[in-house]
Formats: C-alpha cells, structure tokens, sequence
C-alpha cells in the first residue's frame, strides 16, 4: 500500500475484527505509484523494483496479497509473476467499486451506463500527456479530452 495506508493500519485492521486468527503483513511501497504515474509499468527497471521491494514477502508464507492503491493494479502482472501462482491478489479498489456499485443499486440512485462521457473534461496539475496515457488506459478511452492547470500563486490557472 502507500506509506499513508499502512501507517494507518486500516486493511490490518479490518482484516483482524474479521478473523482474528489472521496474520497481517504491510509494506509501503511509494516507488510503485511512481512507476505508474510515469507511465514505466512495462519496463526492466519496474520488474527490477518490484522483485526487489516484494522480496520483503519471501519469509512471510503469505497466501493473499491486497493491492492497497489504486495504481497497484497496473502493475498486477508483474506483481503476480513475483509473488507466484499460489499468491491471490486483491484488487481493493475493484472491490470498494463493487460494493460502491451494490449500495447505489440497492437505494436506486445509479447512474445509467449509456452516459455520454464525450464531454468530460480532465485537469491534471502534471505532465498532461503523461496523465492522458495512464488515464486512458485506466479508464480504456483513447478520446480523454485532458487539460493542464498550472499552480500560481494566485491559484490555478488553465494552460492552453
């Protein structure tokens, strides 16, 4: 998870009120979420990191693997490949937006699927273009209009 997520021990501790006979291990892993938001998934140097940084596992004898931020999923392969066969990985934001999902069928307050999403725009206080390939492959649409806002001191300003 990220370092904010393990510091508050939150999955550790929703996972012990649910059995407390379960063993929690965390690790925070910043460099991950730097691989993604840099578009390096795919490299040598991310596979390098992540076997690296997994290692920490090897003695842990651990059968499940939470995938604590929204960018680990994007690295899911190679995760995968590190971690072995016999590890399950969990996509914890597929799940909040699974249960998310339930709750607003079950109050009826879902939005339909066939919104027209040709209009939504994306600001970024980043590298636009960088933004633009994560998000599209996120969110599996090549036609994101993204924008850059540029921080003043005034506030921020939207870069033509």
């Amino acid at each position: 998870a990220t370092a904010g997520t393990v510091k508050s021990q939150a999955y550790a501790k929703a996972l012990e009120h649910k059995d407390g006979a379960v063993v929690v291990s965390q690790l925070a892993c910043p460099e991950f979420v730097q691989i993604v938001e840099n578009n390096q998934s795919d490299s040598a140097a991310a596979t390098a990191v992540i076997t690296d940084k997994l290692a920490y596992f090897a003695d842990k004898d651990i059968d499940t693997l939470v995938l604590g931020c929204t960018h680990f999923p994007l690295l899911d392969q190679t995760i995968a490949k590190v971690m072995g066969e016999n590890v399950a990985l969990v996509n914890s934001g597929a799940v909040a937006i699974e249960n998310v999902s339930a709750m607003l069928d079950e109050l009826n307050i879902s939005n339909p699927a066939s919104i027209d999403r040709s209009k939504d725009e994306y600001y970024t206080t980043g590298d636009a273009a960088a933004f633009h390939t994560l998000a599209s492959r996120w969110l599996n649409d090549d036609n994101l209009n993204v924008q850059h806002l540029a921080m003043t001191t005034t506030g921020l300003k939207l870069e033509n």
